[in-house]
């Protein structure tokens, strides 16, 4: 098959002539009535025995339809490819938010658990703090004591 280019005629009768036939060709022509259409010619010489050039015979079919369903076609799979980078785009940008999302989800569920696992234990150090300091003044482990009410473990499960 070959294609038509500019000035197809000239290309179209230099291939007729050096290959003695040609099949396919397909160019542009304007019409008449003012509109183009896509065709595709074959044609032959037709020679005595000698070789001697008798006439030329072929025929030409109208492809204007295949064309415009061809580039249909084309349209469609650029669509296509670009409607499926979209949504390679979209499982990664999916892919990203729930790697960004599982850790935030960990730390606050986990925050969750401990606010609600000491929150006895909280109301209980506040309650008792008091007693603890007048109790630890009279020992004599009061510096253990107050190392040990001043540790920031308790300021913190306090603080929850």
């Amino acid at each position: 098959m070959i294609k038509g280019v500019s000035g197809g005629r000239n290309t179209f009768w230099h291939w007729l002539v050096r290959e003695s036939i040609v099949r396919g060709f397909e160019g542009e022509i304007k019409c008449k009535d003012g509109s183009r259409k896509w065709i595709s010619e074959t044609a032959c010489k037709v020679t005595t025995l000698d070789a001697a050039l008798l006439y030329y015979q072929g025929f030409i079919v109208d492809i204007t339809a295949q064309k415009k369903a061809q580039k249909e076609r084309d349209l469609m799979e650029v669509n296509l490819r670009q409607a499926q980078t979209l949504e390679s785009v979209g499982h990664l940008a999916a892919g990203i938010a729930h790697e960004i999302n599982t850790p935030i989800q960990y730390v606050g569920d986990s925050r969750r658990f401990i606010t609600e696992s000491f929150g006895g234990l909280n109301g209980l150090l506040a309650h008792n703090a008091g007693i603890w300091r007048r109790q630890c003044r009279r020992t004599v482990f009061r510096r253990k004591c107050l190392r040990l009410l001043n540790h920031p473990a308790p300021r913190l499960i306090l603080n929850i």
